[in-house]
């Protein structure tokens, strides 16, 4: 039986992929963007784009949404069902699931 947790990796693989395909033609690219630590950064590189540059990048976010669910769902589960993890304690097991979840919150946020 497969489960869940290894269906919402597969998704979160297959949505990173397809994502970085869609927003390859970006220059300068979204890790740059993402890597803007000042306001005056990411203008430079938003400014840089074309109006169908940002609609390419607006147009991506629903889905970057969805790589966030899928990818926080995948820490939680695999965490909670792998055997790698069977010898930390139960505060540590929590600590540990709760990894993923919270980084996409925190993308999701961003």
């Amino acid at each position: 039986m497969i489960r869940a947790y290894r269906l919402a990796g597969v998704l979160a693989t297959c949505l990173l992929v397809g994502l970085a395909i869609w927003l390859a033609p970006l220059e300068p690219g979204v890790v740059a963007l993402q890597f803007a630590v000042t306001p005056t950064a990411f203008g430079k590189i938003v400014h840089a784009w074309s109006p169908q540059d940002l609609e390419r990048y607006r147009a991506h976010l629903p889905v970057d949404t969805l790589l966030a669910l899928a990818y926080g769902g995948f820490g939680l589960g695999w965490v909670r069902a792998s055997p790698w993890f069977a010898s930390m304690g139960a505060g540590a097991r929590r600590v540990a699931a709760g990894l993923l979840p919270l980084a996409a919150l925190a993308d999701v946020a961003e």
